[in-house]
């Protein structure tokens, strides 16, 4: 079977050229992605019969699934559109040159169309690549917004850097914000090639989607007919979607808008399985999801590799009256106690300063160091340091981002590493570092460290032997964190919280 004519299989799919018989059993089962929400695990399905047509309507009792060794009960199946969940999608959209302008204009009127079609549910983000990676727009359900920064778009780049959009669009669509939709899409409108030299490789991407994969849905912007290092092109992007869980959909010299549409009337026609994980250990350690629906003697599987995690740390939330008033959650006897300390500390050291300065000669007072808030030293002064009084603005000590790094799997499973970084924090193997994880000898003595810029978090490789990794990723200049990401070092994984 010849790569044309796998192409035109893939154009005729992708137009709906087949019609579905009645009572046609399923043919096939997709596990499009998988995310646990303790204590339930939720999985979408995309069923089709013989002829490609979606099929969603199944009982409890068709289906049976696995985490690992442990065996999950069934308790919900549904059609994904009757579940009132939105979907968070994410475009990536090439901005090269490669990308003809009045193509360009027929982009810019499908981003539109889609964004017009939101639900109240859905959030809609839009990255551009060409020789760099732009976030156009983050998540929003603000359609106002997001259809003038769509206008903004043009063909900006002579180069195109696909492989990192797509790695850079997989790690955004693995944020555990809780106000985004849990289930996750990325669709690419590209002609699949990546020409930006010293880029991440084929490979990388495809590491990418071995855990807890985010499905990639890519509209094939190639011209008929098509050869050579285009074909190529085209190959790859469509083994990019499969391996991801999601398809290739070959625009050609077919209505982009048609296409879109059609796109995601598939989006929507998928299954969503509830399954029973109150018994999952949430240890961080990857283990293999398996889903087979049965029907008749057919029997039909798919799986995915994923963690367990536990869940990201809530807010608290304050309490109501009965008549409805929001009150503040009062302090705990400790955190009064806590308070009381503090003060009496401050007190008794702001003592201890002026009778230390009044011991010293006229002309021979120690200065003391000022700290810039940035982590150095930017002068000297004879000033008493000063203290906020109660009810006032926090002092800026207090906005320094706070870190926690949590352990996953091995022996040092749940350890816990606290950071209130000013300036920078090192991890590595040495015990000088503010991080210090002896027991692994694939890390370096100082092997990468976590900076602050403004009111971010970045992660810095320290020339390290064996590389420092973000989510499976390895990362090649500062990579800005976020919370939820794992930092992989060694043999060792750091899931990262940021306050």
């Amino acid at each position: 079977m010849n790569r044309r004519f796998l192409l035109g299989l893939l154009f005729a799919f992708s137009t709906g050229m087949s019609v579905a018989s009645a009572g046609m059993p399923p043919a096939s089962l997709k596990l499009n992605q998988a995310r646990l929400i303790m204590p339930a695990l939720l999985a979408y399905l995309d069923v089709r019969d013989a002829n490609g047509k979606p099929m969603v309507d199944f009982s409890t009792g068709q289906f049976s699934a696995s985490l690992g060794e442990r065996t999950l009960p069934v308790e919900q199946i549904q059609p994904f559109d009757k579940t009132g969940e939105g979907v968070a999608y994410i475009f990536l959209v090439d901005m090269s040159h490669s990308v003809k302008s009045g193509q360009f204009a027929k982009i810019r009127a499908a981003l539109t169309a889609w964004a017009d079609k939101l639900t109240g549910q859905d959030r809609m983000a839009v990255l551009g690549f060409g020789e760099t990676v732009r976030q156009v727009s983050d998540f929003t359900a603000d359609k106002a917004s997001l259809k003038l920064k769509i206008l903004d778009l043009k063909p900006l780049d002579q180069h195109t850097a696909l492989h990192q959009g797509l790695i850079q669009a997989m790690q955004m669509g693995r944020r555990a914000n809780a106000d985004l939709p849990g289930r996750r899409v990325i669709i690419v409108l590209s002609n699949g090639r990546d020409d930006l030299p010293g880029g991440p490789t084929q490979n990388e991407v495809l590491r990418q989607m071995e855990v807890d994969r985010v499905p990639i849905y890519a509209m094939g912007l190639e011209k008929l007919p098509v050869n050579g290092k285009h074909e190529d092109a085209i190959e790859t992007l469509g083994l990019f979607a499969h391996m991801s869980g999601g398809e290739y959909v070959g625009v050609g010299k077919l209505p982009l808008a048609k296409v879109t549409a059609g796109l995601r009337e598939k989006i929507n026609a998928v299954a969503m399985v509830r399954l029973d994980c109150k018994l999952c250990p949430t240890d961080g350690l990857i283990q293999r999801l398996q889903i087979t629906l049965q029907d008749g003697g057919l029997a039909l599987s798919d799986g995915v590799d994923m963690r367990a995690l536990p869940p990201l740390p809530g807010k608290p939330k304050p309490e109501s009256n009965p008549e409805g008033e929001v009150k503040p959650v009062p302090p705990t006897k400790a955190q009064n106690w806590a308070y009381i300390g503090f003060a009496l500390a401050g007190l008794l050291l702001a003592i201890a300063l002026v009778l230390a300065l009044r011991r010293l000669p006229s002309g021979k007072r120690r200065l003391s160091p000022t700290v810039d808030w940035d982590g150095g030293e930017s002068g000297w002064s004879d000033k008493l340091p000063t203290f906020a009084k109660a009810g006032s603005s926090p002092s800026r000590v207090a906005q320094q981002p706070h870190v926690r790094l949590v352990r996953l799997g091995g022996g040092g499973h749940g350890n816990t590493y606290e950071l209130t970084i000013s300036s920078e924090a090192v991890i590595g193997r040495k015990a000088e570092c503010e991080v210090a994880i002896p027991g692994d000898t694939e890390i370096s003595t100082r092997h990468c460290a976590l900076l602050r810029k403004g009111k971010s978090i970045f992660l810095h490789d320290l020339g390290s032997t064996n590389g420092t990794r973000v989510n499976g990723v390895p990362i090649t200049s500062d990579y800005r964190l976020q919370e939820g990401d794992i930092i992989g070092i060694g043999r060792t994984e750091l899931r990262v919280f940021i306050f």
